[in-house]
């Protein structure tokens, strides 16, 4: 496979503007270059727009889409529709990633051939206090036997992490009706059709 493929990192964004600055300065960050980053700003009725118009002003890989509100599926959809990257990795408008997370995992990537690649995490509370989530059972492994731990509490439906562009084209419930545990669906998907998950021992 490519060694130096491109990532277009997807952020779907509504009234995030007290974060969004934080977290599009993580990724224009980051060591690895080869990236595009897809601002979807959903509808949003606070500064959110002026802040995306405002990066895309200063940086061509930024790629910005306003819609009206229609929720994350969507949003995300949009994003995958306009990637052009060999991997995708979804960012929520509220986190932050890491200076070499992105390095690291198409390193990971490229290392195994992995269709989807998922790092431990950081968990902010509002208190404070932060706590590392666990990560995979196995470095390598199906993504059946993924599935298998994210169903008995042991891995995580999140979709922030790096996954082929090829694999979206596997779901068929986009879950766009609702706007709580759609990663859930999405991530179900992918991971029935993922030949190969590889993990990172470290929170990106």
């Amino acid at each position: 496979m490519n060694n130096n493929p491109l990532v277009s990192v997807i952020i779907p964004v509504y009234n995030a503007d007290k974060y969004l600055a934080c977290t599009v300065e993580s990724v224009l960050a980051q060591t690895y270059r080869n990236i595009e980053i897809l601002l979807i700003n959903d509808g949003s009725t606070d500064n959110s727009e002026k802040i995306i118009r405002d990066f895309a002003s200063h940086d061509t890989r930024i790629i910005s889409k306003t819609t009206m509100n229609q929720g994350p599926s969507k949003a995300r959809l949009t994003g995958i529709s306009l990637a052009k990257g060999e991997y995708v990795h979804f960012l929520d408008s509220d986190d932050l990633m890491v200076p070499d997370a992105i390095e690291r995992s198409v390193a990971r990537a490229v290392e195994t051939d992995a269709d989807i690649v998922i790092p431990k995490f950081w968990f902010q509370w509002l208190n404070g206090t932060r706590t590392e989530s666990f990560g995979t059972s196995s470095p390598v492994m199906e993504g059946k036997a993924y599935l298998r731990d994210a169903l008995m509490g042991k891995g995580y439906w999140c979709v922030w992490v790096l996954t082929r562009r090829s694999l979206y084209s596997a779901i068929t419930d986009k879950a766009t009706d609702i706007s709580f545990g759609e990663d859930a669906i999405w991530k179900t998907q992918l991971l029935l059709s993922a030949n190969k998950v590889a993990g990172i021992d470290v929170p990106l």
